[in-house]
């Protein structure tokens, strides 16, 4: 009576451990063990340790599941079906012992043969059966031992069987098959006096010793699918795939069809003892998938693009030199390939990942990366923008005299130039609320400028969060340049023109610089004797986060119009040679100076630059600049209307070397 009640609590509380099982392999709805009224059902099956393992097979798969053992032959062995802990897996699971002697098949009449399986039968739940026209996912993993011997006859690990009617002949079996050299075989069968035969097949030799995962996808009929793919768990590479289409998976009189899992084999001389280890049996029905996180999937590799800095700008003919990062987590780089574009410039196999571009043309680029591991997988890196302006001038980089932004509804009287300084944003109103749109101007002074050959607003920002990206952003004229920063709102704000000059597209929430071409429109003004311009940005789709831009007060990155000229605005002395040539050249005119001064530049060598404005006590007072920079002459404008009298000094840094010089406002 004692044995009985033990006996009859294990049943009970085996369920329970498989129904709570770690969520994330728990689909909606998904009705495990006992409980089988739904037709999606995912059903699992996993070793949980030594210990009345039919009992565990039996409470998923139905009574007398684990019936199919040689026990009754060879009763000094015990349990032919056992659990023990995989160090490979890291976790229990089940072992199917097969003996050459004494071991047969079921204590019955077959003497020429002996198996130890489990498998699903008419007792068994719905949710195990499958019927004709329902798909059935089953999934497991199976560890045949290195020096398994497979006979030339059958030696089935796995069967699909009808489980009435015409059910002799398997549908299904996965067998390994002795030869030259010995395979795993995918063998289909149509039944009674039908056709039969190997439909696909792979080398045993790499199965023998690891543990391998298989997902088998069936859809039941005459007209029938099916589908397997067997993967090494350690590194999920494919050993292993098979897929039909159109495929006969009935038989005559069945009503419905069953998996088998074990070893059933023809005794012959050359076999011995064997182990074949099972692990985390799956059933699902219908679209329910069978998921196993012990597969790795293989993680994509890291791409970007180290040089040029994005939105840099050249000479024609320019060299630009491509320098990439790559790396994979769980494998190698194969190879990284760089574009213009979608025009594949080149590629590199080996680091460092470089790609000289030369003689390139003026012109405006887009340069991505991609990097591909050796599984295949490919990562795109995040575009690089580059310009190359027409050879022989020098640029000119110009700060915003005047920048703010806008915003609608019951904010259109806020000047946001005071309250909100050091940053600019664009915003398109979405249907509510009314007062969330926003735009921004900006007023920069040419000065002197003259054989402008290339003109580019260039601003640093990004989306606020997440919650957009890809967001067009459009940039137009404004011909009323005597607007101030400090008064303008969205009551006074200028008119602009009807047409957009140029538009980009803002990615995502990172900060980067965003140029826009804009060099028609600057040489007009400046032909028609109009050395101010002024524009205004808008954001062309409707969001929900606005997009957040660095102002001229902002501490770095700030707002930018970069002229190219077709000739040196500035005399600087010849770059020399030996130590001469390695000289940071820096000059400012006028000087004195009253309101606006050009601030010109030369460099030797590519790297980061900083141009500040220092007072007599050596506090900054105006950050000029501060980005990385090519080789070559460059101008920056200086505003020093708001500057009180006195003398100030100019410092230049390029890569740790420095350059001061002193300068007079009046």
């Amino acid at each position: 009576m004692q044995q009985s009640l033990n006996l009859g609590k294990q049943l009970f509380i085996r369920p329970l451990r498989i129904l709570f099982q770690p969520t994330r392999l728990l689909a909606a709805g998904a009705v495990l063990c006992g409980m089988f009224s739904t037709a999606k059902a995912q059903v699992f099956l996993r070793a949980d340790g030594p210990g009345n393992t039919y009992e565990l097979i039996e409470s998923v798969l139905g009574s007398n599941t684990a019936g199919e053992v040689p026990d009754c032959a060879h009763p000094s062995f015990g349990r032919h079906i056992t659990e023990a802990f995989d160090s490979q897996l890291g976790k229990n699971v089940f072992i199917f012992h097969i003996h050459v002697t004494p071991d047969n098949d079921r204590c019955g009449g077959n003497i020429d043969r002996q198996r130890n399986e489990i498998k699903a039968h008419g007792p068994s739940p719905e949710s195990v059966k499958g019927r004709n026209g329902e798909t059935m996912t089953y999934r497991w993993k199976f560890k045949i031992d290195a020096g398994f011997i497979p006979t030339g006859s059958f030696c089935h690990i796995h069967q699909i069987k009808a489980g009435d009617g015409d059910d002799g002949a398997p549908l299904i079996t996965l067998t390994p098959r002795a030869g030259n050299p010995q395979k795993l075989q995918v063998i289909h069968s149509t039944g009674s006096g039908g056709t039969g035969g190997e439909v696909a097949s792979a080398n045993l030799s790499g199965f023998k010793g690891v543990w391998v995962d298989v997902v088998e996808k069936i859809k039941y009929g005459v007209n029938g699918t099916y589908s397997v793919v067997i993967k090494r768990v350690s590194d999920g590479a494919t050993l292993l795939s098979y897929s039909n289409n159109n495929i006969n998976m009935w038989r005559d009189g069945t009503t419905f069809c069953r998996p088998k899992w074990g070893i059933y084999r023809k005794l012959t001389p050359e076999i011995r003892d064997e182990q074949v280890r099972f692990a985390d049996f799956c059933i699902a029905k219908g679209s329910t998938p069978c998921p196993d996180d012990n597969i790795p999937s293989n993680q994509p590799p890291t791409a970007s693009i180290t040089a040029p800095a994005n939105n840099a700008i050249f000479n024609a003919p320019a060299s630009i030199s491509i320098t990439a990062n790559a790396s994979d987590a769980d494998g190698s780089i194969s190879k990284v390939e760089f574009f213009n574009g979608d025009n594949k410039l080149g590629e590199a196999t080996a680091s460092p990942y470089q790609y000289a571009w030369n003689n390139v043309a003026a012109g405006t680029y887009t340069l991505t990366v991609v990097a591909t591991d050796n599984k295949g997988a490919a990562t795109t890196s995040t575009a690089v923008n580059v310009t190359v302006n027409g050879g022989g001038g020098s640029n000119i980089s110009l700060s915003a005299i005047q920048d703010a932004y806008v915003r609608s509804g019951s904010y259109a009287a806020t000047n946001h130039g005071s309250t909100d300084a050091s940053q600019l944003v664009t915003k398109l109103n979405p249907t509510s609320p009314s007062d969330n749109e926003r735009q921004t101007y900006l007023t920069f002074d040419a000065g002197s400028a003259r054989g402008v050959t290339n003109a580019t607003l260039r601003l640093y920002g990004a989306v606020a969060d997440n919650r957009s990206s890809n967001i067009n952003v459009a940039v137009y004229p404004v011909s009323n340049t005597s607007w101030t920063e400090s008064t303008i709102n969205w009551n006074n704000k200028p008119a602009t023109g009807s047409a957009a000059l140029s538009q980009v597209t803002v990615t995502d929430n990172t900060s980067r610089y965003y140029s826009w071409d804009v060099t028609d429109y600057v040489k007009s003004e400046i032909a028609a004797g109009r050395t101010k311009v002024s524009f205004a940005l808008r954001s062309l789709e409707a969001t929900d986060p606005v997009i957040k831009w660095n102002a001229d007060e902002a501490g770095s990155n700030k707002p930018a119009l970069v002229l190219t000229t077709g000739s040196t605005a500035l005399p600087l002395k010849s770059a020399g040679t030996g130590k001469e040539q390695d000289e940071i050249q820096l000059n400012s005119f006028p000087n004195p100076f009253t309101g606006p001064a050009a601030v010109q530049f030369r460099t030797v060598r590519s790297g980061h630059v900083r141009l500040a404005l220092l007072d007599g006590r050596g506090q900054v007072v105006q950050e000029l600049l501060n980005e990385y920079l090519q080789p070559g002459q460059h101008t920056v404008q200086m505003n020093g209307s708001g500057l009180a009298n006195g003398a100030y000094i100019l410092q230049l840094t390029n890569n740790g070397k420095g350059k001061t010089k002193m300068i007079i406002k009046q």
